[in-house]
């Protein structure tokens, strides 16, 4: 355990996939034809968005309970799945695994992101209105990358 982070901590990781992987579907290359080269899906990567709790627990033979929730994906959609991350993993923490299920259940529903098209998103209980910038939307008032995925 890190006694120093206790409490909730948020951060997204790169995976690099083993050379040789699956092509990128034809949905994925189509969205990639239309997005900033900074959203464009990269098959060799993908991006894991954690939300890791520690909290100081007696009774449990560490001393801390610790736990993470992680959600991996092929889209950079930083600010999009730190949200959802944070909106998932409390839930999941206090309820448990049926909440990640009702979770996976909603994102199954979401529409594949179109550049430039806005979307609403359910998430347990929660609807966030995102829109990916289309390849025109190159110079956003974030100065780049920080504004991965717009939530409304």
């Amino acid at each position: 355990s890190n006694s120093s982070c206790m409490g909730d901590t948020k951060f997204h990781i790169r995976i690099r996939q083993a050379p040789g992987g699956p092509d990128l579907l034809p949905i994925h290359t189509l969205y990639n034809q239309k997005c900033p080269v900074y959203l464009q899906i990269d098959n060799g990567y993908f991006y894991g968005f954690v939300y890791f709790r520690q909290v100081k627990d007696i009774s449990l033979p560490r001393g801390y309970f610790q736990k993470s929730v992680i959600i991996i994906s092929r889209f950079p959609f930083i600010n999009l799945f730190s949200e959802v991350v944070s909106l998932v993993a409390p839930e999941f923490f206090d309820h448990g695994l049926n909440s990640v299920e009702a979770a996976c259940h909603d994102i199954d529903q979401w529409a594949p992101p179109i550049p430039g098209d806005t979307l609403n998103l359910p998430i347990i209980g929660t609807v966030l209105q995102v829109q990916v910038p289309c390849d025109s939307a190159k110079s956003n008032s974030g100065g780049g990358p920080l504004n991965v995925a717009t939530v409304l």
